[in-house]
């Protein structure tokens, strides 16, 4: 089997079919790949992928893995965007308590306003399921 890196490479020459792609994102988030900014900035693109899958595995392997953020640069403000928008519009509900869950991950016992703000607005829509 090739290596992460050579899998990585396949995709971003567009050979990696979507089945294979959700495989590889997830395998990309526990290898030392996820610390390079330019494979972080290609997860963020895929949190827009047509696939629930792979956009849930981009978010996973962004989150859970110990990457520091640093929420005020660009990666950090396009990536808190980005959970915040799949957070409360993806129309795919594991999508959206994956970014509930990375959250809970990156702001545990945080007391930033403006992400408990987002967050209240989430708890408060009597529309959304109870576990996200």
């Amino acid at each position: 089997m090739a290596s992460i890196e050579a899998r990585w490479e396949r995709y971003r020459k567009g050979r990696v079919d979507v089945n294979e792609l959700a495989d590889l994102v997830h395998d990309v988030g526990e290898s030392p790949l996820v610390n390079r900014l330019p494979v972080r900035f290609d997860l963020l693109k895929l949190l827009d992928h047509q696939d629930p899958l792979v956009r849930h595995n981009a978010l996973g392997a962004l989150a859970y893995h110990g990457l520091f953020v640093d929420w005020r640069d660009e990666f950090g403000q396009r990536l808190l965007h980005a959970m915040l928008s799949t957070l409360t519009n993806d129309r795919d509900r594991d999508c959206r308590r994956q970014a509930a869950a990375a959250f809970g991950t990156f702001f545990r016992d945080s007391r930033d306003r403006a992400v408990m703000h987002s967050l209240s607005q989430v708890c408060l829509n009597d529309a959304e399921e109870d576990d996200v």
